[in-house]
């Protein structure tokens, strides 16, 4: 081999070590931006991280591969980092938002996805942080999907995601028990919200294993080593 050739190659190889070492990098700040989205809301601590539990649970439950089940619980890691755009006086508004502060949030997940496209490694992740919060009948954005339109592992997150919500704290109501939430996200389901299925699904797991509800098991901490 040439030299001239054998350090061309040199050089190109050295580029894509320190690409990789840079795309490290900014995975690592993304999700320290989202663990600050998590700080802020004044969420219970590790609720990112029981989130991912309960959805990889549910993505286990239909079968799926690790690598699924891997890519879903990164999702469900940064599902809301297009929060960090939102102004803190809407973000942490107690009170109904009006019309105006209602369309800024609802831009969120197109800014996720924004912010994670330019990460190959986040890329199978991108249809799940923008259709997190589409609805089954359609009314849900950005995309307004309907049905097996919005993608599995965004319809997973969308169940994990209200029954986290609903048996925690809120300024505005106490948590709920994981009995309430359940028929709620029944409810939901039979609104045409959440895929009713998978609600159906996630209820017969939660009351599995000595009717006890679904318990976190930590599975991102791999993330933060």
């Amino acid at each position: 081999m040439p030299a001239s050739l054998g350090e061309g190659l040199g050089r190109i190889q050295s580029l894509l070590r320190l690409k990789s070492y840079i795309d490290e990098q900014v995975k690592s700040v993304i999700l320290t931006l989202a663990r600050s989205i998590e700080a802020k809301h004044s969420l219970t601590d590790g609720h990112f991280d029981r989130l991912a539990d309960h959805a990889a649970q549910l993505g286990e439950s239909l079968g799926m591969t690790e690598e699924d089940l891997e890519e879903l619980r990164l999702a469900c890691l940064l599902h809301d980092i297009g929060k960090v755009a939102v102004p803190n006086s809407i973000l942490l508004k107690p009170g109904r938002l009006n019309a105006q502060e209602a369309e800024i949030m609802r831009q969120h997940p197109v800014t996720g996805e924004q912010i994670c496209a330019p990460l190959k490694s986040l890329r199978p992740i991108l249809p799940i942080i923008r259709h997190h919060h589409e609805r089954v009948d359609g009314t849900g954005y950005p995309d307004g999907l309907y049905g097996g339109e919005i993608p599995l592992k965004a319809r997973i997150l969308q169940v994990a995601d209200v029954y986290n919500a609903l048996i925690n704290n809120r300024p505005y109501r106490e948590a709920l028990t994981w009995e309430e939430a359940l028929e709620i996200l029944r409810q939901e389901g039979a609104y045409g919200w959440l895929d009713a299925s998978l609600v159906w699904k996630f209820s017969r797991i939660s009351h599995s294993a000595d009717s006890s509800p679904i318990r976190g098991r930590s599975m991102l901490a791999s993330y933060y080593a």
